[in-house]
């Protein structure tokens, strides 16, 4: 894992994306599905994706995620319900069809990490990241954005790399 944590800024980025809940456990399934309709449908416009598929996890507590004690938050794992949009960023603003939405990532400042290791221990990065928060008196927004570079279906667990972002206040 890669210990740097830094302030960035990034400009708009145009995405299409589908907005989905799910439980911890079910997350592989919700996001695979949701990439597989989007690539189709930026197939099917005959243009490319503009990078690697991201999930953006909205009304975070950071808070909390930083207070709850072990058991709470394996129970939690059970039985919240994270409200993610999953999506890709597209090079061109192409609409999407049906539960597809055209959207963006925000313009913005964001503290930025690598995390490098299975997806089960990104909590590490997350702590990481929210500790240089307090450290550097920043405020954030309650969500973060995991941007996932290479295939969990070709790679070694411990080869995984994904890039963590969570927005600054302004």
């Amino acid at each position: 894992m890669n210990n740097q944590v830094k302030i960035i800024e990034r400009e708009e980025e145009n995405t299409l994306q589908i907005y989905a809940e799910a439980a911890m456990m079910k997350m592989p399934v919700a996001i695979g599905n949701a990439y597989k309709k989007i690539m189709q449908n930026i197939n099917e416009q005959k243009t490319e994706a503009a990078g690697a598929p991201f999930v953006r996890y909205l009304e975070i507590n950071w808070d909390k995620v930083n207070t709850e004690n072990k058991f709470a938050a394996f129970i939690k794992m059970f039985t919240r319900k994270w409200k993610m949009e999953i999506g890709f960023p597209v090079k061109n603003n192409i609409d999407g069809t049906g539960e597809i939405k055209k959207s963006t990532i925000p313009k913005g400042k964001y503290l930025k990490s690598l995390h490098r290791g299975p997806y089960q221990k990104v909590g590490y990065t997350y702590k990481r990241m929210t500790a240089f928060t307090k450290q550097n008196n920043l405020a954030i927004k309650n969500e973060s954005i995991e941007i996932y570079l290479n295939d969990p279906r070709t790679t070694k667990k411990e080869n995984l790399e994904t890039i963590v972002l969570i927005p600054l206040e302004e």
